[in-house]
């Protein structure tokens, strides 16, 4: 018979030094980081670092130390009430249900996430400001028109909102459509082509471009896509062309890159349980998005932040402590049996 001779495993095995937990790559931990539950995350901590610490444990942690971080996420918020353009975009969230919304606020430097249960424009209002002046740069959502600056609205949007008309109930013809579509590829051309031509040059093409804008919303289309297009078109009338007189992007790009991580964490974990743990999601994902867009290692910056106050070095037993305690021990084991020697010869006697 043969037997085969088991290795005993160590208490806690080192991962292999080409994964996340090595410390001279423990970036990529962070940045793998939203791709793992709690669960998940709390096994590589116990694996990877010797950390033994429950899901709930963990999620106490994160709020402790995102309520530690909060002048930091205001700070934030004035940043981006400050800026030029900001890009904005909102995505559905769990907070022990559905019916809340993840938020994003974004610049090539800052980024702020807000999650509430409404999609109204208080929320917007609430992180940029009621007089924001900057150049806002969204979707065609409605939410975001009672800003008094100047606006521009996605053209990407516009060309997927364009694709479904196509196959609109009783849509025949796409002669109007291609017509939208032929616009807004010459308007993105343009952009581009920005640096490349003189001013009046530009801005000559830019009136063109607008020209043809109008004489399609002044066209009465047969079609019922074309008409739903039509009327998406002239409610956005005023921020069609927004990325033609400022510095902005033609596309929302920008912001729905910023939720694209909060998504994958979102079918990982259906968002989060309570108002405090989605209140430490918001702060984190901010300062963390913000770290990486400045180049700046988020780690380094929150061991500068919250430096771990050094531990009392915890007292070996001596000799005698040892020893008073067994003595204490065989005392109260002899005191005992006197005792129950003590009944049992009363308890005879009186038989007797």
């Amino acid at each position: 018979m043969f037997t085969k001779e088991v290795q005993p495993t160590p208490q806690h095995a080192p991962f292999p030094k080409n994964t996340a937990c090595d410390p001279r790559e423990h970036r990529q931990f962070v940045n793998a980081s939203p791709r793992l539950s709690v669960a998940k995350t709390c096994a590589v901590l116990k694996q990877g670092f010797g950390l033994s610490l429950s899901s709930g444990g963990l999620s106490q942690l994160l709020q402790r130390v995102a309520g530690k971080l909060q002048g930091q996420y205001q700070e934030l918020h004035e940043r981006i009430r400050t800026s030029d353009a900001v890009y904005a975009d909102e995505t559905s969230w769990y907070v022990g249900c559905p019916g809340y919304w993840l938020w994003v606020f974004t610049t090539p430097t800052s980024t702020v996430y807000r999650i509430a249960g409404s999609r109204g424009h208080p929320v917007a209002a609430k992180v940029l400001g009621r007089d924001f002046a900057g150049v806002l740069v969204s979707d065609s959502a409605k939410v975001y028109d009672a800003f008094p600056g100047p606006q521009h609205k996605c053209i990407a949007h516009h060309l997927r909102n364009l694709e479904q008309r196509r196959y609109y109930p009783g849509q025949r013809s796409p002669h109007y459509l291609e017509a939208w579509e032929l616009l807004w590829k010459d308007v993105l051309e343009l952009t581009h082509a920005r640096q490349q031509l003189a001013g009046n040059e530009f801005a000559a093409r830019r009136a063109q471009l607008e020209s043809r804008a109008d004489s399609l919303l002044q066209a009465q289309p047969a079609e019922p896509g074309d008409r739903k297009f039509r009327t998406r078109m002239n409610n956005a009338r005023k921020h069609l062309f927004g990325c033609l007189y400022h510095d902005v992007d033609p596309t929302n790009n920008r912001a729905e890159r910023a939720l694209r991580p909060a998504v994958v964490a979102r079918k990982i974990s259906c968002g989060n349980k309570t108002e405090r743990g989605s209140r430490a999601t918001e702060i984190l994902l901010s300062l963390i998005t913000t770290a990486h867009q400045q180049a700046r290692d988020f780690l380094a910056d929150l061991t500068q932040t919250l430096p771990l106050a050094a531990l009392p070095a915890r007292e070996a037993p001596t000799v005698a402590r040892k020893r008073k305690r067994g003595a204490t021990r065989s005392e109260k084991l002899d005191t005992n049996v006197r005792r129950s020697r003590e009944i049992c010869r009363f308890d005879f006697r009186s038989r007797c």
